[in-house]
């Protein structure tokens, strides 16, 4: 019972913030432009700069410790992507996109947003930075841009490369000169996704925090105590953003297939994360940080990537993703109780 009742204390303010910010947005108090600033914030700034110091404040041999933190969040985040995507692709017939879309929505979770108010108060501050830095490095540098150019593939519907039928006597000329090209678009796409991804501070903020610490070079205290308090705005302005995003979805459409994303993001990953643990023989401390970092909402990544690209599932994307917000106020509390 005391378990139950320190479980909703840490879950109970995170769903309050997340209310107030959708409030704010259903009162018109944030409009898009308003939000996406608070975005910025968040993934540009304030999260890159608890991560890094998450990710300083541990020593060489720490790190080392921490290759199965690192190999569990990689199977269970690219690992089960490829898995659904290999599935959806070449089993249920699905188109590339659609494939892309729904791996990424199934097995991305909202830890950028909700993990640290969440893994704080389980694991503690000193390794609550950890996890998340792993599982974004693992997300933003291979499994977005493997969406992308999936996306951007010329065999895509939604592929801006993908070349479109001519008519009259000319159309076999006018298309040859745009086939020889696919290869060269192709290529420059994926540079363009992988170049943008190292872009971001979210990436390069922990990589260079690992690379600090494997080559045991110290970071001035003057320059952590200063990332340290911009940090501290991360977990209230990222929670206010989720419920100003939930505000502002329209075009809701329930489908079987978004309650399906919902309940495997939401149960059917971290289980699987800790059933490979345990028969792994990985300590259970570790596999609960790794279950707990994949056991959040679905990001609103996919969603994002959706409209970009114009793709037809933006409606069902954004029923997945408020359906397993609400259903996350009581996953997440299972998975806190059951793992502790």
């Amino acid at each position: 019972m005391n378990q139950l009742i320190k479980t909703i204390d840490l879950v109970v303010p995170v769903f309050l913030l997340i209310v107030l910010g959708y409030l704010a947005g259903w009162r018109g108090i944030f409009d898009g432009e308003r939000a996406t600033a608070l975005n910025r914030l968040v993934i540009g700034f304030a999260l890159p700069a608890t991560l890094f110091v998450g990710t300083v404040a541990q020593s060489r041999s720490a790190l080392v410790h921490q290759l199965p933190l690192f190999g569990l969040l990689a199977l269970g985040l690219l690992g089960l992507d490829v898995v659904i995507l290999v599935l959806l692709r070449y089993v249920f017939r699905r188109e590339l996109h659609e494939s892309a879309l729904l791996a990424l929505a199934a097995t991305q979770p909202m830890f950028a947003f909700m993990g640290i108010p969440i893994l704080t108060g389980v694991l503690g501050p000193a390794q609550a930075g950890l996890p998340i830095a792993i599982a974004g490095i693992v997300v933003n540098v291979l499994m977005v841009p493997l969406a992308i150019i999936l996306m951007q593939h010329p065999s895509s519907i939604t592929s801006p490369h993908r070349p479109r039928p001519a008519d009259g006597p000319g159309a076999a000329r006018a298309l040859a000169p745009a086939s020889r090209t696919l290869v060269h678009t192709r290529g420059t796409g994926i540079a363009l996704a992988i170049g943008s991804t190292f872009k971001q501070s979210i990436v390069w903020a922990p990589l260079l925090g690992f690379i600090l610490v494997l080559v045991s070079a110290p970071v001035p205290k003057i320059i952590g105590d200063s990332l340290t308090l911009l940090g501290e705005a991360s977990s209230g302005v990222a929670l206010l953003f989720v419920g100003i995003t939930l505000a502002q979805m329209k075009k809701l459409r329930l489908t079987r297939r978004g309650v399906g994303l919902a309940v495997f993001s939401l149960l059917i990953q971290p289980l699987v994360v800790l059933a490979v643990g345990h028969v792994a023989g990985v300590a259970a401390t570790t596999a609960r940080a790794a279950a707990l970092t994949v056991a959040f909402p679905i990001s609103p990544v996919p969603l994002l990537l959706a409209q970009k690209y114009d793709a037809e599932e933006t409606g069902e994307l954004s029923s997945a993703l408020v359906l397993s917000v609400v259903l996350s106020m009581v996953t997440l509390t299972l998975w806190l109780v059951v793992t502790a």
